[in-house]
């Protein structure tokens, strides 16, 4: 017994010094106080509410009372006549297709409205339908008689189309070149090819477009003089553009020997383009 009283005031004391000695006691009168409220609560509801249920009343007697009038109007004769209102119509069965042609332009369950309608409809399709093929048809016709021309402006022999070839645009240059007093002229020069030959290469010609050749200097190209015009500079001239009718003086090797170079014509040509192998 002195243990249970010695927990007791333990407990009491711990619960003091955390300050949770008033909500403990609160809480242990709520747990007992609950149970009874809810208890005695039940009891007092149940018996209200059996005691206010209403009593059903036996309806009031209708012997005596006056008499009501309808709220239903009275039949009019002749307003639900259905043949009356139809003109002697005969009446359309909604479950048979109403747009069926029997050959004669009628419905099958219908009369002459319904049935007309009808085949008025299948008639207009089928001529739509028949026009539609017609036009597919001649237009199918036409595109497989009549090949399409090909880049050469003639059609292949099954009907198909050949791709055009691809084109390019070369540039070739006329020149007059040589030492001074030698001179030649050369056609058709083309791209990379050493003026005026591989004995004496001067210069090369680099490329051309419609208007102005492009032309590079040998390392023993000591100078040069003229109407062309040094790239990047002309005290540092590495490359030599020129246009036709163009004439420059070059001073090629120890002896600085003159050589003529003169830009003729700038020649265009398109030529098939050749793909390279692999």
């Amino acid at each position: 017994m002195n243990r249970v009283s010695e927990l007791g005031r333990n407990l009491a004391q711990d619960l003091r010094d955390r300050n949770l000695l008033i909500p403990a006691i609160a809480l242990l009168a709520a747990i007992v106080a609950v149970p009874i409220l809810l208890g005695s609560g039940g009891s007092s509801d149940s018996g209200s509410g059996s005691s206010a249920a209403p009593v059903p009343t036996a309806p009031a007697s209708m012997s005596g009372a006056e008499e009501v009038q309808p709220v239903v109007l009275a039949d009019v004769p002749g307003l639900r006549n259905y043949r009356k209102r139809l003109n002697g119509k005969n009446g359309r069965n909604p479950f048979i297709q109403q747009s069926v042609d029997n050959g004669k332009g009628k419905g099958g369950g219908d009369g002459s409205g319904g049935g007309s309608g009808g085949g008025g409809s299948s008639t207009a399709t089928t001529s739509a339908s028949t026009s539609t093929s017609g036009t597919s048809s001649s237009s199918s016709s036409s595109s497989s008689s009549t090949p399409a021309p090909d880049s050469s402006g003639g059609g292949s022999p099954g009907g198909g189309t050949k791709p055009p070839k691809e084109k390019q645009v070369k540039f070739t240059i006329d020149v007059r070149v040589g030492r001074s007093g030698k001179t030649k002229v050369l056609k058709d020069v083309e791209p990379l090819a050493l003026l005026p030959g591989k004995k004496s290469p001067v210069v090369q010609f680099v490329g051309s477009d419609e208007t102005r050749a492009s032309f590079a200097f040998s390392p023993d190209t000591e100078g040069t003089q003229g109407d062309g015009e040094c790239m990047p500079s002309h005290d540092d001239c590495q490359y030599l553009t020129m246009e036709v009718g163009d004439l420059q003086k070059l001073y090629y090797g120890k002896n600085l020997d003159v050589y003529r170079l003169e830009l003729l014509a700038i020649n265009k040509t398109v030529v098939p383009f050749d793909a390279p192998n692999g």
